[in-house]
């Protein structure tokens, strides 16, 4: 399992460089947390785009979005100018960790981290 892994993760970071986010296994729709694919979800698009939506009233609604591109090992997510570096700590088909490489982490209170998992179509 572990070799697994560490093929998964090689395979993730031997993608191309920023401007190729059609090959990349971001591209989709993954939920914050276990389970949440109905409630809120994070879409990551071919053009290099991302939207945290939440569910409203049976329809999606846009929180935020902005712009991410890949820079080697990291992810950078930019919002209204501002811009947020993640590394990624592990990756598989179904389950991605990040960890910011900007602010500080706690895992216990979730602050820097983001555990995302992949929403799949009913």
């Amino acid at each position: 399992m572990k070799m697994i892994c560490s093929v998964l993760f090689a395979a993730l970071l031997s993608l191309p460089p920023a401007g190729h986010a059609e090959s990349d296994p971001l591209v989709g729709e993954w939920s914050l947390e276990p389970g949440g694919c109905a409630e809120s979800r994070m879409a990551f698009d071919f053009e290099g785009l991302y939207d945290l939506r939440v569910a409203e009233d049976g329809r999606w609604k846009s929180l935020y979005g902005g712009r991410w591109t890949r820079d080697g090992d990291t992810l950078v997510f930019e919002t209204d100018g501002e811009r947020e570096r993640f590394g990624v700590e592990s990756a598989s088909a179904e389950r991605m960790v990040l960890v910011s490489r900007d602010g500080p982490v706690d895992r216990e209170l979730g602050v820097g981290v983001l555990d995302l998992t992949r929403c799949f179509a009913p």
